[in-house]
């Protein structure tokens, strides 16, 4: 969690929407508020995502999303939006359990888990910035025929 992200929660909450941001690195620094603008931080943040538990991540997402369709006042769906690790994290919570709508940002390793876009079963978007100096070339390279995949899929009915 850190001030874009909460910015992110504030501006879909103004809109109407309940907005809730699981902090992802509980099990590692709880509480860890990294400002994507500090290099040092950026630092403490790829060492933090490179020793990530993506399999625990997922269910903690999966956890959240439920916890929040039980919520008053929620309508009992839920959409998944992330940037970065949280793309990646909203990304395999939509594969392997579920949600209603995905929004991916920026989902960097997203490739490696391309194999498991089969359980997908909810519309997802995905931006991928082709000008993003810090975003993997080898996830726009690789995500293309995903698109196409999962347009496949609509046809068929899948969705």
């Amino acid at each position: 969690m850190n001030a874009d992200i909460r910015k992110t929660c504030d501006e879909l909450a103004e809109q109407g929407f309940m907005s809730v941001a699981p902090d992802l690195f509980w099990r590692q620094e709880p509480g860890v508020d990294l400002s994507v603008t500090s290099e040092p931080d950026w630092q403490h943040g790829l060492r933090l995502y490179q020793a990530y538990d993506r399999d625990a991540g997922a269910r903690d997402v999966k956890d959240t999303a439920n916890a929040v369709a039980k919520l008053p006042g929620c309508i009992g769906r839920v959409a998944a939006l992330g940037y970065c690790l949280g793309g990646v994290m909203t990304f395999l919570t939509a594969v392997r359990y579920g949600v209603d709508a995905t929004v991916v940002y920026h989902g960097g390793d997203t490739e490696k888990y391309l194999g498991e876009v089969d359980g997908l079963d909810a519309p997802l978007l995905m931006r991928l910035a082709e000008e993003d100096d810090r975003a993997c070339s080898s996830d726009r390279a690789s995500h293309p025929p995903t698109c196409s995949d999962s347009r496949e899929s609509a046809r068929r009915g899948k969705w």
